[in-house]
């Protein structure tokens, strides 16, 4: 068995635990396949933009899963005041905090309105859901100017004969930069074990991946230092 993992994954506990430390505004769940799921309750016109944070790789190779619940300011503009991001809650502690507030503080939102003037807005809370395994079906902002790329596919390595025949198990974590077109460039291996007998098929997998591009201001922009953990396991 071989397990191709995104990085940018969230993962998740029931939703009866999270509800019981605090009522979140909305919650984000991003797959292992890198689609996006949202429930968004009444922020569902309010949010324009999501950048969905990037799995920890300590919790990818660990496959650690966990939530992390943190809470913002919005300022008259619909842009997150990124002084104002707290972690209220999370598990395991401290695990997932940097990347959800990294993600927080990219989110973009139309601006509220009160006696005809934008105002902030104080005490959103978001809880950022990371799931090992899980798929969900892919939901946008409407009229969305800014979101991070987001795969099209996902495609499964050829497993090395020799590995396979010596019982070998390992992982090749991938780094490149994802195009305005979408497709990867500059592929380099950032870590693998055992050394070298799964790098030319991790390499070859990343190649053939197609994603749709990064938007920021409406246009697409290339992104760099995307990363994806090949996982090689032989099955039982």
């Amino acid at each position: 068995m071989i397990l191709a993992s995104l990085i940018n994954t969230l993962q998740m506990i029931s939703a009866q635990s999270v509800a019981a430390l605090t009522e979140p505004t909305a919650e984000i769940t991003i797959a292992v396949s890198g689609s996006v799921r949202t429930d968004l309750g009444r922020n569902a016109n309010q949010l324009l933009g999501i950048v969905a944070p990037e799995y920890p790789v300590r919790a990818q190779q660990r496959r650690i899963t966990g939530w992390s619940l943190v809470r913002f300011s919005v300022d008259e503009y619909g842009f997150v005041d990124a002084g104002s991001i707290v972690v209220v809650d999370s598990e395991p502690s401290g695990m997932f905090d940097a990347a959800s507030i990294r993600s927080a503080s990219q989110f973009e939102f139309r601006p509220r309105i009160v006696n005809g003037a934008e105002v902030g807005v104080s005490g959103l809370q978001y809880v950022f859901r990371y799931v090992w395994g899980e798929r969900a079906s892919v939901v946008r902002p409407r009229n969305a100017r800014n979101r991070d790329y987001l795969p099209l596919n996902l495609i499964t390595p050829e497993y090395p004969l020799a590995a396979k025949e010596e019982n070998i198990e390992g992982y090749v974590l991938v780094e490149f930069t994802v195009t305005k077109q979408g497709l990867p460039r500059g592929i380099v291996i950032l870590d693998r074990s055992p050394s070298n007998i799964f790098n030319a098929a991790a390499i070859s997998a990343a190649e053939r991946f197609r994603f749709d591009p990064r938007i920021m201001d409406g246009e697409p922009v290339e992104a760099e230092g995307a990363q994806y953990l090949f996982t090689f396991e032989q099955d039982d």
